[in-house]
Order: structure tokens, then sequence, then C-alpha cells
């Protein structure tokens, strides 16, 4: 696999010397790349706007083109090009990603994630893995603007990964991380087969308040058990962890499994998480004071799909945990049933 960052800065950069591996014209600066299969690509730059675009040439083995379903992401467009009298493009229709914005860290990692895609793919699939690649990425600019996450969704996506760093650190089999679905729009954060977790994070002391964002957060159908798992968090100043520091360490626990590691980075960009702007959450540190895990069953106070009249929608809620401790269950028989899954 080439250094695409590389490639790219030296594509913006040092338009005006001219290698082998370039080819230059007076309207794109060209750098040709081959995949595993050696199906052809382009990294290109206009000169005069900088703009960066990935080309891929057309070719019959490709199968039809629809540019219909290829997705589009903010901060860039997709055309069908035909290239004239520029190198090896000279008179070859395209399909070519074009920047449109001046955000030039997160188009560069978007191409570089959506080249890695297309590494080691045939030609008869170049179409296929492009689009969804392509989905990924409009769902993560679909959960982001400027400033990058909210502060609710950064506590939430911090509980969800205390939670997965938890079961990796109690031994459970790293495949776990197939189980996270609350980045691609479940209801429920962690799904197994037959069991759902949903997992809360609260800054409320006493009494202890949990927000249900909609219906069917609680909704057991179709589930033998369905748990809610409770963090009760502080910010700490100089003590606790940043939500990327717990990025990190888990990206390490998955180090030695490339399977859990890619789903793990898809799950991270669905759910609008990428290290382009790993700085915005460097800055809040969290403490982990207690946690709490309630089996969720039909006495447990909740709303669900089954009581909203019709035209109500927008369900959210709170609910007080004082006083359901006849739900609560042992965080040993909790793990012992997550971990029984896995056997």
């Amino acid at each position: 696999m080439y250094d695409i960052k590389s490639i790219i800065s030296n594509l913006r950069f040092d338009m005006s010397y001219s290698r082998d591996n370039y080819r230059i014209s007076n309207q794109l600066v060209l750098r040709e790349l081959r995949n595993a299969y050696r199906e052809v690509f382009f990294l290109a730059v206009e000169p005069l706007e900088e703009k960066l675009m990935l080309v891929i040439p057309i070719t019959s083995k490709m199968g039809p083109l629809q540019l219909k379903y290829f997705p589009t992401c903010q901060g860039t467009k997709v055309q069908k090009v035909l290239f004239d009298k520029i190198g090896p493009l000279n008179n070859k229709q395209s399909v070519t990603v074009i920047q449109t914005s001046s955000a030039n860290d997160l188009f560069e990692s978007f191409v570089t994630n959506l080249l890695e895609s297309l590494w080691e793919v045939e030609a008869e699939c170049v179409y296929v893995e492009a689009q969804k690649c392509m989905q990924q990425w409009q769902q993560f600019f679909s959960k982001i603007n400027n400033g990058g996450l909210s502060l609710e969704a950064q506590r939430g996506l911090y509980g969800e990964l205390y939670l997965l760093r938890y079961f990796l650190k109690k031994e459970c089999h790293p495949d776990i991380v197939m189980n996270w679905q609350g980045p691609f729009r479940k209801h429920i954060d962690f799904l197994f087969d037959g069991i759902g977790l949903e997992v809360k994070t609260t800054f409320s002391v006493k009494p202890i308040k949990v927000t249900i964002s909609s219906e069917y957060q609680l909704e057991a159908k179709e589930l033998e058990l369905l748990y809610l798992v409770v963090l009760q968090l502080e910010e700490a100043e100089k003590s606790g962890e940043t939500l990327f520091e717990i990025i990190l360490e888990i990206r390490e626990l998955l180090s030695e499994w490339p399977t859990y590691s890619k789903q793990y980075e898809t799950a991270l960009l669905a759910v609008g998480y990428h290290d382009v702007q790993h700085e915005l959450y460097s800055i809040d540190r969290y403490n982990v004071n207690e946690i709490l895990y309630f089996r969720i069953n039909e006495q447990f106070p909740k709303i669900t799909t089954e009581m909203i009249p019709n035209h109500v929608v927008n369900v959210r809620y709170d609910i007080l945990l004082e006083g359901l401790s006849e739900f609560q269950t042992d965080e040993s028989i909790f793990i012992n049933t997550i971990q029984g899954m896995q056997s």
C-alpha cells in the first residue's frame, strides 16, 4: 500500500517539480497508483485552486456506471469526467471524486480511506466498494459540524467505549466489537444473540437519572434479555481520561486483530469520530464513579412503541433510578451472561 498522505503532500506542495511517476499537464498534476490487482487509479491536484481529486478510470470490466448510487458527502462531488489531452487520461472517461471545500485534512482522510477500501478489489467490485466506503463517510459527515460531535454525543460515545473496553479487559473475545451496533443506527447499543445492552451516561448524583432518547431504546422485542447499563460520570481536570485516550487504548487492545480493528474504525467513523479532529476530544476528562446494571422487563418503568398514540413522535424522557433496586443485577451475573454468549 502506498503512503497516501505523503503522495498528497507532494502533489500539493511540489507541483512544479516533475518526476517519472508524475504526469504533469497545464491542467492537472497526477500520480498513478495501482492496487493489488493492478487496477489503476490517479490522485490529482488542480494547480490553480489546489483542489484534490481521486480519478477512477472507467473500464469495461467495471460494468455499467450509475452515478446516482454514489452517495454525496459533505465537501465532495462525484462526476463522470472525460479528460482531454491530459497524459495517461487522454480521452478516457473516469469517475472523479472532487474536493469542493477548504477542509483539506478531512478530504485527504476521506480519499485515503477510499483508496484503502479499493486496495484489494478487482475491477468488477470497484463501484460497489467505493459506494460502501462513501456511505460510511456520508454518515460521518451527518453526525458532525465544524465543531465535531456535540458534548452529549461525546459523552454517549465515551460510555459505549468504556463498556467495550471493559469487555475486552474481561477477556471477552475481540469479536465483541462486532456486537457494538449503536453507531450503525441501531436502537440498542450492543446486540448479541437474544441479548441487548443499552448504555447511558449521567452526571447526576442523587437522585441519579438517565435520559432515554426514543421509545425503542428500552423495548425488548425479539430479545430474551435487555440490560440498561448506567455509568455515573464526573468531570475531572487532572485525573480521569479523555475520549481520545480511550479510543487509543481500545485501538491498542485490538491491534493484533485486523478484522476487528477495521470494524472498530468503521464504527467510530459511523458515529462521527475521526482522528483528524482528535484535538476536540482531548479536552474534557471523565472519571467513572459507579456502574449500575438493570435488567429491563415488563415491570421496569419505560415508554415503548405500544404505549405511543398515533401522531406522537420524537419521544424523549428521563428515568429516576432511585427506588429501582429490584431491577438491578450484580456485575458478576452481567459479565457471566455476556461471556456465555461468546463460548
